[in-house]
């Protein structure tokens, strides 16, 4: 089935600005049962026509995002979401999270992107998958899931020497499905991808579930993830975060 009505490019600053308002006023995420809290309708939902090829959704180019934090840590504060070419870690290009993360990619001889490594600044510590974790083939066809696996290690960031963990690492993507997504300021239409990654070591289990709703033009607009981590058997530890796009400030024409 297809999506019946058309495309029609919302203004970006005004977007920004109203979820930033209705953020102070309470509204947790743009989980699905939640769209409206944000003054989102599901116009209408269908099931992906054609593949969606995986630098729509992961461009590997120098590039720059700035979003805002709508729920998490950070709640109402701005964060920079880059790409950067590197040569570290046998990787091409090294994808920059705000202050947090940095994930280390390339591509492989089938076009796939994989990756190398992972910096977490908040644990002071980098993961190495060996052999590099795919993140997505090529392309991805409609409704398909994929599911890539590896062995993973970690090891502290100043101290590589010093292994903290070591385990699997499992990578879930689903092309879930379009939505053409009704808001006060206009209507765009997005494709739902779903990611989890699981890393399964010694001591400590981690699973972070990640919902992206990208435009064709714009990429990435609005991202949902929620990390879960149980540390010896214990309850998990739940952190949830959503960030929402901003558009680039207009360039000076004098």
């Amino acid at each position: 089935m297809a999506l019946k009505r058309p495309f029609k490019l919302i203004n970006l600053g005004k977007f920004a600005a109203q979820v930033a308002f209705i953020t102070i006023c309470g509204c947790a995420s743009f989980n699905d049962g939640n769209l409206q809290h944000f003054g989102f309708d599901v116009l209408n939902t269908s099931d992906p026509e054609q593949p969606l090829d995986a630098q729509t959704i992961f461009p590997l180019k120098s590039r720059a995002k700035t979003y805002l934090i709508t729920q998490g840590k950070g709640n109402g504060n701005k964060t920079v979401h880059s790409c950067k070419p590197t040569d570290k870690y046998s990787a091409a290009w090294v994808n920059g999270q705000g202050k947090s993360r940095s994930e280390y990619w390339r591509l492989d001889e089938n076009g796939s992107i994989v990756m190398t490594a992972a910096i977490s600044y908040r644990d002071q510590a980098i993961s190495f998958f060996e052999p590099p974790l795919t993140i997505i083939t090529k392309t991805i066809k409609p409704g398909q899931t994929q599911q890539h696996e590896t062995s993973m290690r970690v090891v502290d960031l100043k101290n590589p020497a010093r292994q903290r963990l070591a385990g699997k690492a499992v990578i879930t993507i689903h092309y879930v499905d379009d939505l053409l997504l009704s808001t006060p300021l206009g209507e765009i239409l997005t494709k739902r991808i779903r990611i989890v990654f699981k890393a399964d070591l010694r001591f400590a289990d981690a699973v972070t579930t990640t919902t992206l709703y990208v435009s064709q033009d714009l990429g990435v607009i609005v991202k949902e993830r929620t990390e879960a981590i149980s540390l010896l058997g214990l309850p998990p530890s739940i952190d949830r975060k959503t960030l929402v796009l901003l558009p680039k400030p207009p360039t000076d024409s004098k």
